[in-house]
């Protein structure tokens, strides 16, 4: 298991070095080094191939096998507790409805993955919302950028609602930031995977509503995925006549505000579009660290969103951006709604031609060696 990130003080953030445990002398397992010794010299390949990426199909889902099947029929029909048939490694967090626990199935301890538990006392005023989940998630299928998960499940005897979904053992991006500035290079292939991720919701009619640095997650390999699909407050019962700010108040919402589009607090259609002033909110997290107006109080921020202008890029004498960066956010952060470019726009934008992920990882993204035709300037 990877427990953490350390960054390379002579790159500050140009090399990635995923650690476990160190030994004495402060070096990482020798697996460490093997990983990071498969990087590629970052030899460009052919638009060809590049575009064959760009049309990779999603596959049959990994969770729906006889076997996962099976396990949580056993489940629900008692002959099995929850907790008998995944042994609980160590819990990842914990919220006001759910708890998250590294686990293994009993009869499959190689199969790490992660436990979404609702807590037994939310389960009767839930279980009636997540057939809508159930119904959304069932959709979806493998996607080389989508955490992959089964959907809610439940209640068993001890009347738990459950979701089984995959573990990335990398961390987030923002374990990544948290260590240190992140070259534009970098935070481009990041924000490319998540928008190749929110493309293929979209287009199945889903939105995700919780993108943030949080929730993208890296695997083993580096593979860069967006997670927590599911785990929204669309899952909480909302009524419409309740004001936003007052679950905010409440904590009832997943979901934090400083992510949320101005559409939320002015009592509008709340769509897709949602996802990409997210994803711009994201891209000002990872630049900077935080996401603009981090720790202020709930009412500022509301006033902000709404009557403000939209958040932007600074560059600093110490921290210069590059227009193309700077642009990419004033695309994503428009307040009219129905204004934003769809994800699949986004990811022709140009800031995204500068993406590479090959001195990161263990092994290199496909690296185009010219831009992808752009088919309407932004």
């Amino acid at each position: 298991f990877i427990d953490f990130f350390g960054i390379s003080p002579s790159a500050m953030g140009a090399t990635l070095y995923l650690c476990g445990p160190r030994s004495s002398g402060g070096r990482p397992r020798t697996i460490v080094e093997q990983i990071c010794q498969r990087r590629l010299t970052g030899v460009s390949q052919d638009v060809k191939k590049f575009a064959e990426e760009e049309d990779e199909k999603p596959s049959s889902r990994h969770f729906d096998s006889e076997e996962w099947n099976m396990r949580s029929k056993e489940i629900l029909d008692g002959s099995r507790a929850l907790i008998e048939a995944y042994s609980l490694i160590n819990k990842l967090g914990e919220g006001k409805f759910v708890e998250l626990w590294r686990a293994a199935p009993a009869d499959a301890p190689d199969k790490v993955v992660c436990l979404h538990i609702v807590r037994p006392e939310h389960t009767d005023s839930l279980k009636a919302h997540y057939e809508q989940e159930t119904l959304k998630i069932g959709k979806i299928f493998d996607h080389k950028n989508l955490v992959r998960t089964r959907p809610w499940e439940g209640p068993e005897s001890t009347n738990r609602l459950w979701r089984v979904s995959e573990f990335c053992s990398g961390g987030s991006l923002k374990d990544m930031r948290n260590l240190g500035k992140l070259h534009e290079k970098h935070i481009s292939h990041a924000l490319y995977c998540a928008l190749r991720a929110l493309s293929y919701l979209h287009e199945n009619n889903i939105t995700h509503g919780n993108v943030s640095a949080d929730n993208l997650l890296l695997t083993e390999t580096f593979d860069v995925k967006l997670g927590d699909l599911g785990v929204h407050d669309l899952f909480v019962e909302r009524s419409e006549s309740t004001n936003i700010r007052d679950h905010l108040k409440l904590g009832n919402l997943v979901r934090n505000a400083q992510w949320m589009a101005p559409e939320y607090f002015e009592g509008k259609a709340v769509g897709v579009e949602s996802d990409i002033w997210a994803v711009g909110i994201t891209a000002l997290e990872l630049a900077n660290g935080n996401p603009p107006l981090f720790g202020v109080g709930l009412e500022r921020l509301i006033h902000t969103r709404t009557k403000g202008p939209p958040p932007v890029l600074v560059s600093k004498k110490k921290n210069r951006w590059s227009e193309d960066f700077c642009d990419f956010i004033r695309c994503c952060l428009i307040k009219d709604a129905q204004m934003r470019p769809l994800a699949s726009k986004l990811k022709t934008h140009t800031f995204m031609h500068i993406r590479n992920w090959s001195s990161m990882n263990g092994r290199s993204s496909y690296q185009p060696s010219g831009p992808p035709v752009v088919e309407e300037r932004w």
